[in-house]
C-alpha cells in the first residue's frame, strides 16, 4: 500500500512542477487573463465526459480481468 501512496505523491509533484514550469515559461498575467475569460459553462460538460470516460474505463477493466 505505501508503494502506490509514494506513487501518487510523486505524480502529484510531477504535476505541480509542470503546472509552476507552464506558468514560468509563459506569462503568468497573460495566462490568468485567457483563463479569466474562458467560458466557465464548458467545465461542466467537460467534469461530465471525464466521468463518463472513467466508468467506461472501469468497466472496461473489470471485463479485462474476467476474461483473464
Amino acid at each position: 500500500m505505501q508503494k502506490y501512496r509514494n506513487q501518487i505523491i510523486g505524480s502529484l509533484i510531477f504535476m505541480l512542477a509542470v503546472v509552476v514550469g507552464v506558468v514560468v515559461f509563459f506569462n503568468a498575467r497573460d495566462l490568468a487573463k485567457k483563463l479569466g475569460e474562458f467560458p466557465l459553462w464548458i467545465f461542466l460538460p467537460v467534469i461530465g465526459l471525464k466521468f463518463v470516460n472513467w466508468v467506461l474505463r472501469y468497466c472496461e477493466w473489470q471485463y479485462f480481468l474476467r476474461v483473464i
